[in-house]
């Protein structure tokens, strides 16, 4: 049997009994702490006074001018012990990384620079995360290691910028600490020459750098070599054991026990009238849906550029009323694609004057809010918009591939459901699986 692997650590503090200071008001270099995250010795010495405070804060390092000190358990308060682990991960790496800062669910986030795969206008980072939890697969605490993909800082500082829109900054990297700009804090910023923008896609088309294209291959190979070497290398080490002494087996391996499968019919979908099929295709064309529309008046309009309508808009009309059909490898046309009717069980009526005829590329979205904005609709009526795009989804220029999202907001705002379909995509000899995704959503 194939040996199930999770990237989750075990690990068993050895010091478990350990003095802690907390004070009422918030401290730089302090922790925040939910009223569910008192340490339980908190509770059984001071509840009186504690009901009444929603927030305590703790550095995990000294007691001096504490309002509060107590002897914790760490296995008897282990939420409290989450804090602390993520402290002492926190300052063991701090030194050790390029970059680290907590996430917003406060979590270790750190960043290695990838020198292979960066350049003279960027610098790349591998990005992996530290989480800290508590009985989630054992009996006690855990670390779960994860990689998160890559991201980008620009080689240049703010001073190197000078004369800059700073309301362009999401986040930036300064002394190996990411910070939101927006939240900077004042004396961060005596050294400008020190801080370096994160590359986001506002920004990417600014300094020339291109958008990174998608990949659809199977990421999990690649993503298990990140987590495996990184635990190799920073995290399977006698350092990083003193403070988080993580079992030896490394990875959690799950027992054969507590291993489960389906049941044999587990993938069977439900389709018109009860019947089944474990094709979602097949099972559309054969069954139809398994519940049809709601609105029982349905019309759709095109939304596209002059030098589709000949080609494109005909022939998906064409598909929609006829089917969509295709020739075998022996050159025998069959039909690959039932007409939409059928498909959908729906009556679908093609409302002419509700097209949509874009007249400047540059100006797309002002044109489809006027037009959808002056456009008379029957209040009985579900409307669909089947948009023509020259547009891929890969397309690299920020400003076109927004395009796709503000036109889909639009039609959002006035009950339009609506469907984009890629010019280019009908050219294709296998368009025919393109097609069920657009009367299925």
């Amino acid at each position: 049997m194939q040996q199930i692997q999770l990237n989750v650590i075990q690990f068993t503090p050895t010091n478990t009994q350990l003095p802690f200071g907390f004070i009422k008001e918030k401290a730089d270099g302090y922790s925040s702490l939910y009223k569910g995250e008192y340490p339980k010795v908190l509770w059984e010495q001071y509840e009186p006074e504690l009901k009444d405070i929603s927030h305590l804060y703790c550095n995990f390092t000294d007691t001096p001018n504490a309002d509060y000190r107590a002897t914790v358990d760490l296995h008897k308060s282990p939420f409290f012990a989450l804090h602390y682990f993520r402290f002492l991960a926190f300052s063991y790496f701090q030194d050790k990384v390029d970059v680290i800062f907590p996430n917003f669910v406060n979590d270790v986030e750190i960043w290695m620079h990838d020198k292979t795969r960066s350049s003279t206008k960027f610098n790349l980072y591998n990005k992996y995360t530290l989480k800290f939890q508590y009985a989630r697969v054992s009996a006690g605490f855990e670390l779960v290691v994860s990689y998160d993909g890559t991201s980008k800082i620009y080689t240049k500082s703010l001073q190197d910028l000078g004369s800059f829109d700073t309301t362009l900054l999401n986040w930036v990297n300064c002394n190996g600490v990411l910070y939101r700009w927006e939240f900077m804090p004042p004396e961060q910023k005596q050294d400008l020459d020190k801080i370096f923008p994160v590359l986001s896609n506002t920004l990417k088309p600014l300094f020339g750098v291109a958008f990174d294209t998608p990949t659809f291959e199977n990421r999990y190979p690649k993503y298990l070599k990140f987590i495996e070497d990184f635990y190799k290398t920073h995290l399977n080490t006698a350092g990083f054991k003193n403070i988080i002494p993580l079992d030896n087996k490394g990875f959690w391996k799950v027992e054969e026990a507590n291993v489960f499968r389906t049941r044999h019919n587990s993938n069977e979908l439900l389709f018109g009238k009860n019947t089944t099929s474990i094709s979602p295709l097949d099972g559309m064309k054969r069954l139809g849906p398994y519940k049809t529309s709601p609105h029982n008046n349905v019309k759709f309009f095109f939304i596209y550029h002059p030098e589709d309508k000949d080609v494109a808009v005909k022939n998906i009309y064409k598909y929609f009323n006829k089917g969509f059909f295709n020739k075998n490898d022996e050159g025998v046309e069959y039909r690959a694609f039932p007409d939409i009717n059928t498909y959908i069980k729906q009556p679908l009526l093609l409302d002419i004057p509700s097209n949509i005829e874009i007249k400047d590329k540059a100006n797309i979205v002002a044109e489809v809010h006027e037009a959808i904005k002056n456009t008379v609709r029957n209040s009985n009526t579900q409307y669909v918009a089947i948009y023509i795009s020259p547009i891929a989804k890969t397309e690299q220029n920020e400003i076109l591939n927004n395009v796709y999202y503000r036109v889909k907001e639009i039609l959002i705002k006035y009950g339009i459901s609506s469907q984009v379909i890629y010019n280019q995509n009908l050219l294709k000899k296998e368009f025919n699986y393109y097609l069920p995704n657009r009367p299925l959503s």
